[in-house]
């Protein structure tokens, strides 16, 4: 009689694992851990709430960190704040995520922007990407110039999503 319920228990148990859906590794990460990436011109960020905004009088590019350690990315989402009102193509949120191979060429790049202004984050949403053996993921995203009497744009976090 034990050993039936052990085997009843055995075989409940490892039905359970093959219904479950294939395993993911999610990364959620706060906004406020990308970093400028410098070059001429006014550009100043400013962290708060978790995320990073953009405070000067040019477009500002930031890096955000991405740990590699699954197969590849199945999905991607930034989320964004964009209020800057302007209609030129400095003047909206753009990312840009990308697979890279060993020997730091692109393997596969994917860019995303927002498309009007709006004061809570929206999502910019990408699509799988394949592995890149030994590679990397980079995630560089552009910020519109602080807009005077709407504020500045910012990426409240972004996700990962690696399976």
């Amino acid at each position: 009689m034990h050993a039936t319920r052990i085997l009843a228990a055995s075989a409940t148990l490892a039905l359970g694992f093959l219904a479950a859906p294939a395993w993911a590794d999610t990364k959620v990460m706060a906004g406020s851990t990308c970093e400028a990436s410098f070059f001429p011109g006014l550009q100043f960020v400013f962290r708060g709430n978790g995320q990073i905004l953009s405070s000067g009088s040019d477009k500002v590019s930031v890096t955000c960190p991405i740990v590699k350690d699954a197969g590849r990315i199945t999905r991607a989402e930034v989320r964004v704040i964009d209020r800057n009102r302007g209609s030129g193509p400095d003047d909206n949120v753009g990312c840009t995520l990308t697979t890279l191979r060993i020997d730091g060429t692109v393997q596969q790049s994917q860019t995303q922007k927002s498309s009007s202004s709006f004061q809570v984050p929206l999502p910019l949403t990408f699509g799988a990407q394949s592995a890149a053996t030994g590679g990397s993921y980079s995630l560089v995203c552009e910020l519109p110039p602080f807009a005077p009497g709407s504020g500045a744009s910012s990426i409240a976090s972004y996700t990962i999503v690696e399976g």
